[in-house]
C-alpha cells in the first residue's frame, strides 16, 4: 500500500528506508542525504510517500512541488525488496495524485545514472542538455515524464494557440465577438498591439497581432507579390505548449535535435532561440522551429502565471 506521510512515526520510518539504501548501502554522507525538507514538521510544497506490505515499510520518495514542475526525490526501496515492481507502483502511484495530474508542468527527477533504464521502462524518457549531472559524486540523468492534462485524451503537446495577422485590431476583435471571443488580455510586444481572445464554447485560443503598426497596405500588397507572408493578413503560425513535456525548452530542443539527428539524419532547424516573453499574465519561454515544409511553428512553455489579467496600459 501506498501513502502520504501524514505523521512523525511515518516520516520516521521513511527516513530509516533511506538511510539504509543510501547511507549504509552507498555510503553517502548522512549530512549531505537530508535536508530541510526532511524535517517535522513536513514543509507545505513537500510530501513523502511511504509503501507498506502489512506493516513492512518497503520504500518512499518524496515529492517537491514547485510553481509549475513536480520533482520526484530519494526514491528508495530496501535491498530485499527490488526486482518486485514496488518501486515502479510508487512511481505510478505519484504520477495520478490529484495534485501532479492538476499540475501546469513537467514531472521529472535527477535519477541515479543507473537507475535510467528503470524510468525508461516505466515510461519516462531521457531529457538531453543537462550536461554532466553529478549529485554526491554519484552520476545522475534527468528523466521526465510527458504528461496529458487532466481529463484531456490529447497530446501532452497540446496544441497552445493560432495566430492571426490583422491591419486592423480593432476590426478583428469585432468580428471575433460574433464567435463568443472576449478579450483575455492586451499586450504590446515590439511595437505591436497584441490581444488573447478566447471564446467560453470554442476550446481554442486566438492569438491576434496588428501589422499596420509595422507596415502600409501597399507594403502588404508588395509582400504578397513577392512571396513574402510574414507581414501579410491571415494565419500566423501554429503554437505548441510544452509545458507538460519539459523542463526548459533548450534542453527540449536538444532533446528533439538528437533524436532527428539519430532517426533521420537531418538537423532541426531553428528559426529562434528560446527566449522569455511576458504575454498579457503569462511569462513564457518561447522559440521558433520550422517543419520539414518551412511552416513556422511555436513551442512555448509557462514559466509563471500573474493572477491578475494584464492590460498593457499603452495598448
Amino acid at each position: 500500500m501506498v501513502r502520504p506521510v501524514r505523521n512523525l512515526e511515518d516520516l520516521r520510518l521513511a527516513l530509516v528506508i533511506r538511510t539504509k539504501v543510501f547511507v549504509q548501502e552507498m555510503g553517502i554522507p548522512q549530512e549531505q542525504e537530508y535536508d530541510e525538507n526532511d524535517k517535522w514538521p513536513i514543509p507545505e510544497n513537500i510530501t513523502h510517500y511511504l509503501v507498506t506490505v502489512g506493516t513492512q515499510p518497503l520504500a518512499t520518495c518524496r515529492l517537491n512541488k514547485g510553481v509549475v514542475n513536480m520533482k520526484i526525490e530519494r526514491m528508495a526501496v530496501e535491498k530485499f525488496a527490488r526486482s518486485r515492481g514496488i518501486g515502479r507502483a510508487l512511481l505510478q502511484y505519484v504520477e495520478q495524485v490529484p495534485v501532479v495530474r492538476n499540475s501546469k508542468g513537467v514531472l521529472y527527477c535527477y535519477a541515479m545514472k543507473d537507475k535510467e533504464l528503470f524510468y525508461l521502462n516505466s515510461g519516462w524518457i531521457t531529457e538531453a542538455g543537462h550536461g554532466e549531472l553529478q549529485e554526491v559524486g554519484i552520476p545522475h540523468v534527468a528523466m521526465i515524464r510527458r504528461r496529458r492534462p487532466a481529463g484531456a485524451s490529447d497530446s501532452p503537446q497540446s496544441l497552445s494557440h493560432i495566430m492571426v495577422r490583422t491591419m486592423d485590431i480593432a476590426r478583428a476583435r469585432r468580428f471575433y465577438s460574433l464567435l463568443g471571443f472576449q478579450d483575455t488580455s492586451r499586450f504590446r510586444m515590439n511595437g505591436v498591439r497584441g490581444a488573447w481572445i478566447e471564446s467560453p464554447y470554442i476550446e481554442q485560443r486566438v492569438e491576434l497581432l496588428e501589422m499596420k503598426t509595422l507596415v502600409t497596405e501597399q507594403q502588404v500588397r508588395n509582400a504578397w507579390a513577392s512571396g513574402m507572408a510574414d507581414y501579410t493578413p491571415g494565419l500566423g503560425h501554429m503554437s505548441f505548449d510544452l509545458t507538460r513535456a519539459c523542463t526548459d525548452l533548450t534542453k527540449y530542443l536538444t532533446t528533439v535535435q538528437d533524436e532527428s539527428l539519430n532517426r533521420f539524419q537531418m538537423a532541426l532547424r531553428v528559426v529562434e532561440k528560446p527566449k522569455e516573453v511576458l504575454i498579457g499574465s503569462m511569462l513564457m519561454e518561447v522559440a521558433f522551429i520550422s517543419d520539414a515544409d518551412g511552416t513556422l511553428l511555436e513551442l512555448t512553455r509557462l514559466k509563471k502565471k500573474y493572477d491578475d489579467p494584464r492590460f498593457d496600459a499603452q495598448w
